[in-house]
């Protein structure tokens, strides 16, 4: 299928509810494909990869991608499904990647390999100010390894992108997994994490959405082993004039047994921001020892910071302490440290009240 037949498609997926196309600005890549398809923008099918630390680059592979959601996992896979393969061999391990243009669309699919007990942090640089990038992503984590992963996305105000994942981990495997991002005009993530047999996995979406940025996020989890414990939250921060949509599916298979599943979402809303999630749980399965989930938002009004500002703060810097708490809570020792002051440092570039 080329992508001029995939164009009379559409995006969304039939299943998706008319709230949640309000939310979803498909214009952004409407605009874009049929650009491409027309011959007006340019395409680069490849990324920049910089590895450092415990971190190797060690050949090609290809790309699965999560295609439950929506139609553009289709695109992606017409223009590209070679990935780059690091393999992370414990201790400190650093990824950086980059799009090649500045404009048009780029895409690039990295498969991450992790064999050894440590921290890896994937940065991830979008600054294409016309166009698109297209990022797959896969984490496999082995067995009876323990691992911190970080993917980091930054975007600049006026690019947009749609990223794809997939993380795997072994069998007796504990995993502790942030997806820290900052969204420009438009951010579509959909992925799927799926934990082995015997091992635990605390996945966490964290986000700083700047004025009239927005993100459409769909993160599902599936338990269907034996002992599995897998916790999913997401917690944005929006400010004036942005929009989040999180939503996503917690499945227990019918195969699952003592199984456990939390799955949480949560918003911190400045004034005329809007924020839409809707997290399910899917269980088919009567040997669970825990499954729940829940969804709330927080205002932040001035009385809140009142106390704060009483001890010789500015409102301004009662808020930013306030958030950063907020967003990196019951995060673990190096990963809540890395987001603390990547936060702090995205927080002081916000415009002042």
């Amino acid at each position: 299928m080329s992508i001029t037949d995939l164009l009379r498609e559409g995006f969304q997926r039939h299943g998706d509810s008319p709230t949640v196309k309000h939310y979803t600005d498909w214009g952004v890549y409407r605009d874009v494909f049929e650009s491409l398809a027309n011959g007006e923008l340019g395409l680069e099918r490849k990324i920049l990869v910089e590895a450092s630390g415990g971190v190797r680059i060690e050949g090609r592979g290809e790309i699965s991608l999560y295609e439950q959601n929506s139609n553009l996992s289709k695109y992606h896979m017409i223009l590209s499904n070679e990935a780059i393969v690091a393999g992370f061999h414990g201790g400190k391990g650093f990824i950086n990647v980059k799009p090649v243009a500045e404009a048009g669309v780029n895409i690039g699919n990295l498969i991450a390999r992790i064999d050894s007990p440590g921290t890896l942090v994937l940065k991830v640089v979008n600054n294409v100010s016309n166009g698109l990038l297209l990022f797959g992503l896969n984490i496999n984590v082995a067995d009876n390894v323990e691992a911190s992963i970080i993917v980091d996305v930054e975007e600049a105000s006026g690019s947009a992108s749609s990223i794809n994942f997939r993380v795997g981990t072994g069998r007796g495997s504990i995993s502790n997994l942030v997806f820290l991002v900052s969204p420009g005009r438009m951010m579509r993530m959909e992925g799927l994490v799926k934990p082995g047999d015997n091992s635990l996995v605390l996945a966490r979406l964290t986000g700083v959405l700047n004025e009239d940025s927005r993100i459409d996020a769909v993160v599902d989890g599936l338990i269907d082993g034996l002992n599995t414990t897998l916790n999913l939250y997401s917690t944005l921060y929006l400010s004036k004039h942005s929009t989040g949509s999180v939503r996503g599916r917690g499945t227990i298979s019918s195969k699952a047994s003592d199984a456990r599943l939390v799955y949480g979402f949560e918003s911190i809303l400045e004034e005329e921001a809007v924020a839409y999630m809707q997290p399910f749980l899917e269980v088919n399965s009567n040997r669970v020892l825990e499954a729940r989930h829940y969804a709330r938002n927080y205002l932040v009004t001035v009385d809140k910071l009142f106390y704060l500002a009483t001890r010789g703060l500015s409102f301004s810097e009662a808020k930013n302490i306030v958030l950063t708490g907020l967003l990196t809570s019951l995060m673990p020792g190096e990963l809540r440290s890395y987001c603390y002051s990547e936060i702090k440092r995205r927080m002081r570039s916000l415009p002042e009240d």
